[in-house]
């Protein structure tokens, strides 16, 4: 007979053994079934199905992302997975348009993804402002050689919302990195600001695993201003040659009589100045850092919108952002900003602000922008102008000159 005593000098020490065995065997038993779930074969494919559209209320977020992350595979995804989040957004995040251009179209950008093979999600807009004509799918998902094909887009225009998904299928790899999954074809409806919100986001690599999503919110303003034709010059006829007269001399001299000056004449002003920096001429330290540099207009009436592109040496400064100053609400409209767009190797930052409302628009001089940028090195810079337009509240250009501006930087 075996003398376990002898084995097992203590019920501690039996114990202890009798847990060590139970640990082992909860430990073989978890690495089998992750084993099984690794060569289980995928899951087929299939479309992720459209929810209800939730209360925007309540799905709200005043985090600039918002992480979707929802599979009935999600614990093998988190076993077999480092857990990374692709980024879901518009891009531009911050556009603006013309209500006078018509149609446009939006680009939707996932960043850092893995092994893309199929997605869905909802945009939500507002209507009143724009409306979804069509989606498409984008060159990140069909540049994978992988058999790609819509679903949708299935659109509601009336509350403001575009279903749209895509899914893959073949032995090439899914869609990895940065890029374009779908753009979105959309018409203006009125001036104003839409923002642009998700729901019913998922994405799924060729593993059939959910990949983690976090999306941002965006908005498009939507503004007017006139398009002027060009006009096409008419050719120039061809000048006739009149023959010259042979003068008569003049036989009796004439005394030139003394000539009385003639008063110079006040010149005709010229049109309220629509852009200049204040000051025209600054000079800022290079050890400063960023500077603020305001952007004024001066005598105009009615003001309703306006925009302009800035040059600048992009050797010497950097643009950083751009917002509006008081002088196009002053009259009491409300006053939108139409987001910046810098490029910062041009150097041109492109702004621009319109506003509504039953009272006039803004009147007399005052300051509509303000603009951020950073210095780089010594030197000074020519500030010019393109694409600057001045409107009044019906939509009307305003005549105006503006002023070319200089900035110095010093050690």
């Amino acid at each position: 007979m075996i003398d376990w005593r002898r084995l097992f000098p203590s019920y501690t020490s039996c114990f202890k053994f009798a847990t060590s065995m139970a640990t082992w065997a909860l430990l073989l038993g978890l690495l089998f079934a992750i084993d099984g779930a690794r060569a289980a074969p995928a899951a087929s494919f299939h479309t992720p199905p459209i929810a209800p559209i939730p209360d925007m209320a309540k799905t709200s977020s005043s985090l600039p992302f918002t992480t979707t992350v929802s599979s009935p595979l999600f614990l093998p995804y988190l076993l077999n997975q480092q857990l990374t989040h692709a980024q879901l957004h518009p891009s531009p995040i911050l556009s603006a348009h013309n209500l006078a251009k018509g149609d446009f179209t939006l680009d939707i950008v996932v960043r850092d993804v893995l092994e893309l093979s199929q997605f869905a999600f909802s945009l939500h807009y507002d209507p009143n402002i724009v409306q979804a004509l069509d989606a498409h799918i984008g060159p990140l998902l069909l540049d994978t050689g992988r058999n790609v094909a819509p679903v949708g887009p299935f659109i509601d225009n009336s509350a403001g919302v575009i279903h749209f998904s895509a899914v893959s299928s073949g032995a090439a790899p899914g869609a990895s990195g940065t890029g374009i999954i779908a753009t979105i074809d959309f018409r203006p409806q009125l001036v104003g600001k839409s923002w642009l919100s998700w729901s019913d986001v998922s994405m799924i690599n060729t593993s059939a695993h959910a990949i983690p999503v976090q999306t941002q919110v965006g908005s498009i303003a939507i503004s007017f201003f006139p398009i002027t034709a060009t006009p096409t010059p008419s050719p120039s006829p061809t000048p006739s040659v009149t023959p010259t007269a042979t003068p008569t001399p003049v036989l009796t001299p004439t005394a030139t009589p003394t000539a009385t000056p003639t008063p110079t004449s006040t010149p005709t002003p010229l049109p309220g100045v629509g852009l200049l920096p204040s000051p025209l001429q600054s000079t800022h330290s290079l050890g400063a850092g960023a500077f603020t540099l305001d952007i004024e207009t001066q005598n105009v009436l009615d003001l309703g919108a306006f925009q302009f592109t800035l040059h600048f040496d992009p050797v010497i400064l950097q643009s950083q952002t751009a917002y509006l100053g008081p002088f196009l609400s002053s009259s009491g409209r409300t006053a939108l900003p139409l987001a910046p767009i810098i490029d910062n190797t041009a150097g041109t930052i492109t702004f621009g602000g319109f506003s509504f409302g039953s009272q006039p628009g803004a009147s007399g001089s005052g300051s509509i922008a303000h603009l951020e940028f950073l210095t780089l090195r010594n030197g000074a810079t020519i500030l010019t102008w393109s694409d600057d337009i001045l409107t009044d509240t019906q939509a009307n250009g305003i005549a105006h000159t503006s002023l070319e501006g200089e900035i110095i930087i010093t050690p």
